[in-house]
Protein backbone atom coordinates (compact mmCIF):
# COMPACT_ATOMS: atom_id res chain seq x y z
CA UNK A 1 0.00 0.00 0.00
CA UNK A 2 1.34 3.42 -0.92
CA UNK A 3 1.54 5.77 2.03
CA UNK A 4 0.66 9.28 0.81
CA UNK A 5 2.07 12.35 2.49
CA UNK A 6 2.92 15.97 1.95
CA UNK A 7 6.36 17.54 2.21
CA UNK A 8 7.01 19.64 5.28
CA UNK A 9 4.61 17.23 7.02
CA UNK A 10 5.91 13.82 5.92
CA UNK A 11 9.20 13.62 4.08
CA UNK A 12 8.77 10.63 1.74
CA UNK A 13 5.90 11.98 -0.33
CA UNK A 14 4.95 15.42 -1.47
CA UNK A 15 5.99 18.30 -3.61
CA UNK A 16 7.42 20.97 -1.36
CA UNK A 17 6.78 24.64 -0.75
CA UNK A 18 7.49 27.52 -3.08
CA UNK A 19 10.23 29.57 -1.42
CA UNK A 20 9.70 33.25 -2.07
CA UNK A 21 10.76 36.02 0.32
CA UNK A 22 8.18 38.58 1.34
CA UNK A 23 4.76 39.05 -0.21
CA UNK A 24 3.29 37.32 -3.23
CA UNK A 25 5.44 37.63 -6.35
CA UNK A 26 4.15 37.73 -9.93
CA UNK A 27 6.39 35.96 -12.42
CA UNK A 28 5.61 36.74 -16.05
CA UNK A 29 6.00 33.65 -18.19
CA UNK A 30 5.07 33.44 -21.85
CA UNK A 31 2.30 35.96 -21.64
CA UNK A 32 0.72 34.92 -18.38
CA UNK A 33 1.32 35.68 -14.73
CA UNK A 34 2.30 32.96 -12.31
CA UNK A 35 1.45 33.95 -8.77
CA UNK A 36 3.65 32.25 -6.22
CA UNK A 37 3.03 32.73 -2.52
CA UNK A 38 4.57 31.36 0.62
CA UNK A 39 1.07 31.00 2.05
CA UNK A 40 0.10 28.17 -0.29
CA UNK A 41 1.19 24.64 0.34
CA UNK A 42 1.96 22.72 -2.85
CA UNK A 43 1.39 19.03 -2.38
CA UNK A 44 0.57 15.78 -4.09
CA UNK A 45 -1.42 12.75 -3.04
CA UNK A 46 -3.04 9.95 -4.98
CA UNK A 47 -5.76 7.54 -3.99
CA UNK A 48 -4.42 4.31 -2.52
CA UNK A 49 -3.96 1.41 -4.91
CA UNK A 50 -6.92 -0.27 -3.23
CA UNK A 51 -9.21 2.75 -3.53
CA UNK A 52 -12.64 2.48 -5.07
CA UNK A 53 -12.62 2.20 -8.87
CA UNK A 54 -15.23 4.12 -9.93
CA UNK A 55 4.93 31.30 -31.78
CA UNK A 56 8.29 30.22 -30.37
CA UNK A 57 11.17 31.87 -28.54
CA UNK A 58 14.86 31.75 -29.29
CA UNK A 59 16.46 28.57 -27.98
CA UNK A 60 18.93 30.63 -25.98
CA UNK A 61 16.21 31.59 -23.47
CA UNK A 62 15.07 28.03 -22.88
CA UNK A 63 16.63 25.58 -20.45
CA UNK A 64 18.38 23.37 -22.99
CA UNK A 65 18.67 20.22 -20.91
CA UNK A 66 17.46 18.09 -23.78
CA UNK A 67 15.89 14.70 -23.21
CA UNK A 68 17.50 11.51 -24.37
CA UNK A 69 13.98 10.59 -25.48
CA UNK A 70 14.52 12.16 -28.89
CA UNK A 71 16.91 9.35 -29.77
CA UNK A 72 15.06 6.47 -28.19
CA UNK A 73 13.45 4.01 -30.55
CA UNK A 74 10.23 4.04 -28.55
CA UNK A 75 9.59 7.72 -29.37
CA UNK A 76 7.37 8.34 -32.36
CA UNK A 77 9.30 11.16 -34.05
CA UNK A 78 6.31 12.12 -36.15
CA UNK A 79 4.38 12.98 -32.98
CA UNK A 80 7.21 14.77 -31.19
CA UNK A 81 5.59 18.14 -31.86
CA UNK A 82 2.65 19.60 -33.69
CA UNK A 83 2.59 22.47 -36.16
CA UNK A 84 1.74 25.10 -33.53
CA UNK A 85 4.10 28.04 -33.46
CA UNK A 86 3.40 29.08 -29.85
CA UNK A 87 3.77 30.46 -27.35
CA UNK A 88 0.49 28.93 -26.26
CA UNK A 89 -0.24 31.11 -23.22
CA UNK A 90 0.15 34.39 -25.12
CA UNK A 91 -2.33 33.15 -27.74
CA UNK A 92 -5.20 32.70 -25.27
CA UNK A 93 -7.91 35.34 -25.52
CA UNK A 94 -9.38 34.42 -22.14
CA UNK A 95 -6.59 34.37 -19.58
CA UNK A 96 -6.80 31.72 -16.82
CA UNK A 97 -5.45 32.22 -13.31
CA UNK A 98 -2.39 30.18 -14.31
CA UNK A 99 -0.85 29.14 -17.62
CA UNK A 100 2.42 27.35 -18.37
CA UNK A 101 3.62 26.48 -21.86
CA UNK A 102 7.31 26.05 -20.91
CA UNK A 103 8.44 28.13 -23.89
CA UNK A 104 10.36 30.92 -22.13
CA UNK A 105 13.02 31.22 -19.48
CA UNK A 106 14.26 28.30 -17.43
CA UNK A 107 12.41 25.57 -15.57
CA UNK A 108 12.77 27.58 -12.34
CA UNK A 109 10.47 30.26 -13.78
CA UNK A 110 7.52 27.84 -13.67
CA UNK A 111 7.46 27.17 -9.94
CA UNK A 112 9.46 25.44 -7.24
CA UNK A 113 11.07 22.14 -8.17
CA UNK A 114 10.60 18.65 -6.81
CA UNK A 115 13.17 16.24 -8.20
CA UNK A 116 14.91 17.35 -11.41
CA UNK A 117 12.41 18.39 -14.09
CA UNK A 118 13.84 20.08 -17.20
CA UNK A 119 12.68 21.91 -20.31
CA UNK A 120 12.98 19.75 -23.42
CA UNK A 121 13.57 21.40 -26.80
CA UNK A 122 13.20 18.17 -28.76
CA UNK A 123 9.58 17.37 -27.85
CA UNK A 124 6.64 19.75 -27.55
CA UNK A 125 2.95 20.18 -28.27
CA UNK A 126 3.47 23.88 -28.97
CA UNK A 127 6.99 24.91 -29.97
CA UNK A 128 9.64 25.19 -28.81
CA UNK A 129 9.64 23.23 -25.53
CA UNK A 130 7.78 21.13 -23.02
CA UNK A 131 8.37 20.06 -19.42
CA UNK A 132 10.21 16.74 -19.10
CA UNK A 133 9.82 14.68 -15.93
CA UNK A 134 11.73 11.43 -15.39
CA UNK A 135 11.76 9.13 -12.35
CA UNK A 136 14.26 6.28 -12.48
CA UNK A 137 13.68 3.04 -10.60
CA UNK A 138 16.77 3.80 -8.50
CA UNK A 139 15.58 7.28 -7.48
CA UNK A 140 14.75 7.74 -3.82
CA UNK A 141 12.72 10.86 -4.70
CA UNK A 142 9.48 9.45 -6.09
CA UNK A 143 8.48 12.44 -8.14
CA UNK A 144 9.71 15.02 -10.63
CA UNK A 145 7.65 18.18 -10.98
CA UNK A 146 7.22 21.94 -10.85
CA UNK A 147 4.65 23.47 -8.52
CA UNK A 148 2.96 26.81 -8.06
CA UNK A 149 0.89 27.83 -5.02
CA UNK A 150 -1.80 30.46 -4.55
CA UNK A 151 -3.40 32.18 -1.57
CA UNK A 152 -6.93 31.66 -2.93
CA UNK A 153 -9.45 29.11 -1.66
CA UNK A 154 -11.57 27.92 -4.61
CA UNK A 155 -15.05 26.40 -4.56
CA UNK A 156 -14.67 24.96 -8.06
CA UNK A 157 -11.70 24.39 -10.36
CA UNK A 158 -10.97 23.60 -13.99
CA UNK A 159 -7.60 22.58 -15.37
CA UNK A 160 -6.29 21.24 -18.66
CA UNK A 161 -3.00 20.10 -20.14
CA UNK A 162 -1.37 18.23 -23.00
CA UNK A 163 0.68 15.22 -21.98
CA UNK A 164 2.84 12.62 -23.68
CA UNK A 165 3.69 9.55 -21.59
CA UNK A 166 6.73 7.86 -23.11
CA UNK A 167 7.37 5.30 -20.35
CA UNK A 168 5.71 4.28 -17.10
CA UNK A 169 5.09 1.35 -14.80
CA UNK A 170 1.66 0.17 -15.89
CA UNK A 171 1.07 -1.76 -12.64
CA UNK A 172 1.21 1.33 -10.40
CA UNK A 173 -0.44 4.74 -10.31
CA UNK A 174 1.67 7.45 -11.91
CA UNK A 175 0.27 10.94 -11.28
CA UNK A 176 0.59 13.46 -14.11
CA UNK A 177 -0.96 16.66 -12.73
CA UNK A 178 -2.28 17.28 -9.22
CA UNK A 179 -4.31 20.23 -7.92
CA UNK A 180 -4.15 20.40 -4.15
CA UNK A 181 -5.86 22.22 -1.29
CA UNK A 182 -4.55 23.00 2.20
CA UNK A 183 -7.20 23.91 4.77
CA UNK A 184 -7.20 24.75 8.46
CA UNK A 185 -6.24 21.96 10.81
CA UNK A 186 -3.75 20.43 8.36
CA UNK A 187 -6.48 18.82 6.25
CA UNK A 188 -4.89 18.31 2.83
CA UNK A 189 -6.93 17.25 -0.20
CA UNK A 190 -6.24 16.95 -3.90
CA UNK A 191 -7.73 16.13 -7.28
CA UNK A 192 -5.28 14.33 -9.55
CA UNK A 193 -5.00 12.80 -13.01
CA UNK A 194 -3.06 9.54 -13.18
CA UNK A 195 -2.56 6.46 -15.33
CA UNK A 196 -2.66 2.88 -14.14
CA UNK A 197 -2.98 -0.37 -16.09
CA UNK A 198 -2.96 1.76 -19.25
CA UNK A 199 -6.19 3.47 -18.15
CA UNK A 200 -6.83 7.15 -17.41
CA UNK A 201 -7.85 7.80 -13.82
CA UNK A 202 -9.29 10.77 -11.93
CA UNK A 203 -8.45 10.63 -8.23
CA UNK A 204 -9.56 12.49 -5.13
CA UNK A 205 -7.78 12.10 -1.83
CA UNK A 206 -7.61 13.74 1.61
CA UNK A 207 -5.56 13.33 4.74
CA UNK A 208 -5.48 15.06 8.12
CA UNK A 209 -2.17 15.58 9.92
CA UNK A 210 -0.48 13.04 7.65
CA UNK A 211 -3.12 10.32 8.06
CA UNK A 212 -5.77 9.33 5.52
CA UNK A 213 -9.16 10.65 6.62
CA UNK A 214 -11.45 8.36 4.62
CA UNK A 215 -11.65 10.33 1.39
CA UNK A 216 -9.86 8.35 -1.28
CA UNK A 217 -11.33 7.36 -4.64
CA UNK A 218 -9.72 6.49 -7.94
CA UNK A 219 -12.34 6.91 -10.66
CA UNK A 220 -11.07 4.53 -13.33
CA UNK A 221 -12.10 5.35 -16.88
CA UNK A 222 -12.44 3.06 -19.90
CA UNK A 223 -10.08 5.32 -21.87
CA UNK A 224 -6.74 3.72 -22.65
CA UNK A 225 -3.41 5.49 -22.57
CA UNK A 226 -1.51 5.63 -25.85
CA UNK A 227 2.21 5.72 -25.23
CA UNK A 228 4.32 8.34 -27.03
CA UNK A 229 1.22 10.19 -28.26
CA UNK A 230 0.08 13.64 -27.20
CA UNK A 231 -3.21 13.55 -25.30
CA UNK A 232 -5.33 16.52 -24.22
CA UNK A 233 -6.82 16.32 -20.72
CA UNK A 234 -9.57 18.45 -19.15
CA UNK A 235 -10.80 18.26 -15.55
CA UNK A 236 -13.68 20.10 -13.87
CA UNK A 237 -14.33 19.73 -10.14
CA UNK A 238 -16.91 21.32 -7.84
CA UNK A 239 -15.36 20.89 -4.42
CA UNK A 240 -18.47 20.58 -2.26
CA UNK A 241 -19.71 17.07 -1.48
CA UNK A 242 -21.76 15.77 -4.37
CA UNK A 243 -20.35 18.34 -6.78
CA UNK A 244 -19.58 17.44 -10.38
CA UNK A 245 -16.22 15.79 -11.00
CA UNK A 246 -15.38 15.09 -14.63
CA UNK A 247 -12.44 13.92 -16.72
CA UNK A 248 -12.36 14.48 -20.48
CA UNK A 249 -9.75 12.89 -22.75
CA UNK A 250 -9.27 14.30 -26.25
CA UNK A 251 -12.77 15.78 -26.18
CA UNK A 252 -14.56 12.69 -24.84
CA UNK A 253 -15.86 12.66 -21.26
CA UNK A 254 -14.60 9.44 -19.68
CA UNK A 255 -15.34 10.05 -15.97
CA UNK A 256 -18.57 11.63 -14.73
CA UNK A 257 -18.51 11.36 -10.95
CA UNK A 258 -19.18 13.44 -7.83
CA UNK A 259 -16.92 14.79 -5.12
CA UNK A 260 -16.88 12.65 -1.99
CA UNK A 261 -18.26 13.81 1.37
CA UNK A 262 -15.42 15.06 3.54
CA UNK A 263 -13.45 16.64 0.71
CA UNK A 264 -12.08 19.95 2.04
CA UNK A 265 -11.06 22.92 -0.05
CA UNK A 266 -8.36 25.36 1.01
CA UNK A 267 -5.42 27.37 -0.35
CA UNK A 268 -4.63 25.81 -3.67
CA UNK A 269 -1.64 24.84 -5.79
CA UNK A 270 -0.89 22.94 -8.99
CA UNK A 271 1.86 20.33 -9.42
CA UNK A 272 2.94 19.40 -12.98
CA UNK A 273 5.10 16.57 -14.34
CA UNK A 274 5.15 13.48 -12.14
CA UNK A 275 3.86 14.71 -8.76
CA UNK A 276 3.99 11.21 -7.31
CA UNK A 277 5.02 7.70 -8.31
CA UNK A 278 4.29 4.81 -6.00
CA UNK A 279 7.41 3.55 -4.27
CA UNK A 280 6.73 -0.01 -5.44
CA UNK A 281 7.10 0.98 -9.10
CA UNK A 282 9.74 -1.12 -10.83
CA UNK A 283 10.02 0.67 -14.18
CA UNK A 284 11.21 4.13 -15.19
CA UNK A 285 8.55 6.78 -15.81
CA UNK A 286 9.10 9.49 -18.41
CA UNK A 287 6.51 12.18 -19.16
CA UNK A 288 6.34 15.35 -21.27
CA UNK A 289 3.74 17.99 -20.31
CA UNK A 290 2.79 21.14 -22.21
CA UNK A 291 0.16 23.92 -22.35
CA UNK A 292 -1.14 23.72 -18.80
CA UNK A 293 -4.02 25.98 -17.71
CA UNK A 294 -5.61 26.29 -14.28
CA UNK A 295 -8.67 28.38 -13.45
CA UNK A 296 -10.97 28.49 -10.45
CA UNK A 297 -13.79 30.30 -8.69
Amino acid sequence: MAVPCYSVIVTDRGAGVAIVAGAAVAITVAGCSLLVSTDGLASSADADAGATDAGGSDASVVDANVSDGATEAAVDAGDASDSSTGPFCASLTKKPKFCADFDMGTVHDYGSLFGSPTLDLSVSKSAPASLLAVVETSDTTRGCSVQTSFTDTPSSVAFSFDVRVDEYDSTHDVELVTVNFSSAGNVLCDVNVAVRSNMWTLGEYCEANGTANGVGSAHRSPAQLQLAKWTHVDVVAALAAGGALTLTIDGTKVVDATTEPGFATGKTGIVIGIPYLQTLATKRSKVHTDNVTYDYQ
